[in-house]
């Protein structure tokens, strides 16, 4: 066995984690190699010929080891994160909580203490993204002139409109002191901030169906809470082969009132729950017929603060949850998009699609 550590040294608790690796490894005679994260080489060249990655750092670090070992073809290891980030999201949904967390699991690994059930196969998202100036032909896909990037990982959310804007006004000093809580600061300057104008539209081809919106924010996860014990994606998980999306749309942005939010493709609404429809690629969460007051530019944001706490996003009308395997959000003006929680610039165009069981992580035994 060989056992690889990937580690963002920005953080000091990062390097002592590091050292603490390498201790356990020289322990059990374990070879090890040890390479830092930079800016000029974001994911520190990870070999796939390694059995173990381990990757200390945060969500950011962690999706770009992973978006490079699932490229790999000869890739056959598995992944072990040891949470030192801001939020660290995703290895608090696969149980892994605190940095003591994972060198536990470590120690486990080296000590043979590993079962069938230790190693669980995460869905990976990836996310195309279409800068300003670029157009979109009437099938969706990105015309000649336009600036269109390569896939790019995520592991936790792709997002676009007021919440990648949230993130650009989140300043650093806010996430050193605050962790995961100092993303509020640059929330607070956006809750109030005006719909945006965009089309989403959810699977291919026969199964594509479009709707033209005025939202806050449009967001795809493949994860169910965050700290604090809220819960985003009640519908999202590591391993659903799906992508959870959550649109948050004040009143006056909806182009209907009753009837279903993908009633074209033949779902029926209901009243209670939104069920959810699936046809082909794609699994559309349905509205219920609900009476529409006065329309509101601002989201109920005590109502979806409680759902996040509590529970019931599904009865909150400025929410609307589906499940997608791939989905396009469009703007005709540039809009702040981020990934796994850090800002990725302006766009016009997100595009994401689910890659799924592509990431074998190691877990705590359950």
């Amino acid at each position: 066995m060989s056992v690889e550590v990937i580690v963002n040294p920005v953080h000091p608790e990062g390097l002592q984690a590091c050292e603490r690796v390498q201790a356990l490894c020289a322990r059990t005679g374990v070879p090890v190699r040890v390479r830092p994260t930079s800016i000029a080489r974001p994911y520190g060249n990870p070999a796939p010929e390694a059995a173990l990655t381990v990757v200390i750092g945060g969500d950011g670090t962690l999706r770009e080891v992973a978006g490079a070992l699932v490229g790999a073809p000869g890739w056959r290891g598995a992944l072990l994160p040891v949470p030192t980030g801001t939020a660290d999201l995703f290895a608090l949904n696969v149980g892994i909580r605190r940095t003591a967390d994972g060198l536990r699991v470590l120690e486990d690994v080296l000590g043979g203490e590993v079962t069938s059930r230790s190693v669980i196969h995460c869905d990976l998202g990836w996310a195309t993204l279409e800068r300003a100036g670029g157009g979109a032909s009437a099938g969706g896909t990105a015309s000649v002139g336009g600036r269109t990037s390569a896939e790019q990982p995520f592991l936790v959310t792709a997002g676009i409109g007021h919440s990648g804007g949230a993130l650009l006004r989140t300043p650093g000093w806010a996430k050193d002191v605050g962790g995961a809580a100092g993303y509020g600061v640059g929330a607070l300057t956006r809750l109030t901030a005006s719909p945006l104008p965009v089309t989403v539209s959810a699977g291919e081809g026969a199964d594509r169906v479009d709707r033209d919106l005025g939202v806050w924010a449009v967001e795809f996860g493949n994860i169910s809470h965050i700290p604090y014990g809220i819960t985003v994606f009640p519908h999202g998980g590591v391993r659903t082969g799906e992508l959870a999306g959550l649109l948050v749309v004040p009143s006056s942005g909806r182009e209907e009132s009753s009837a279903g939010a993908w009633s074209s493709v033949g779902a029926r609404p209901s009243t209670g729950t939104k069920p959810c429809v699936r046809t082909g690629s794609v699994a559309r969460t349905v509205l219920g017929a609900r009476s529409v007051p006065a329309a509101r530019t601002v989201p109920s944001w005590g109502r979806i603060f409680q759902a996040g706490i509590c529970g019931g996003h599904e009865r909150v009308d400025d929410l609307d949850l589906m499940s997608v395997t791939s989905a396009r959000v469009r703007s005709i003006r540039p809009l702040p998009v981020h990934l796994d929680g850090e800002a990725a610039g302006l766009v016009t165009s997100l595009q994401v699609r689910v890659a799924p069981e592509a990431l074998p992580v190691v877990v705590p035994n359950r």
